[in-house]
């Protein structure tokens, strides 16, 4: 990520993102204590507000704060830590597995669904079992298709 591709969401901007996550999750969140980022490709960052007062141009910068998702035609596919802070407000689009789902699951494979609350098809959804947030996948015909990145998934050793 460079600093000159990364813009400062102004208050309307939060609020529309705030919306998609209403009607995608049902969960009301309020993201206006945070400075939210957007790079080209659309990936959402949270930081401290206090970021606005460094001239970000004048650092080399790898990652800054927080990754929380990304925006897909007025959806949002939210990070393993996205869905973690969205999770708990959730009152649609979210699955409950098993605790063998939930195994396979983290080991990345796309896992059958145990229960479905409200989920649209081929829409993203919050990945649960018991009270643990696994991340998100893409809900088709009561499977779960694994979404998480190879390099968050568990493998054997």
């Amino acid at each position: 990520m460079q600093a000159k591709k990364i813009k400062f969401l102004l208050k309307r901007e939060i609020e529309m993102i705030e919306k998609v996550i209403e009607r995608n999750y049902g969960a009301k969140i309020d993201l206006s204590r945070v400075a939210v980022a957007k790079t080209s490709v659309d990936k959402l960052w949270l930081l401290s507000k206090q970021i606005k007062s460094f001239d970000l141009l004048k650092l080399k910068i790898n990652v800054l704060g927080l990754y929380f998702g990304r925006l897909k035609l007025e959806k949002i596919r939210l990070s393993i830590e996205g869905c973690q802070l969205v999770g708990k407000y959730a009152r649609r689009n979210f699955v409950i597995l098993s605790k063998d789902e939930a195994e396979g699951f983290a080991k990345g494979y796309d896992v059958g669904v145990e229960k479905a609350v409200d989920c649209e098809e081929g829409n993203f959804v919050l990945v649960k079992c018991g009270n643990n947030l696994l991340g998100t996948g893409k809900f088709y015909k009561n499977r779960v298709k694994n979404l998480t990145p190879r390099s968050r998934r568990i493998t054997p050793f």
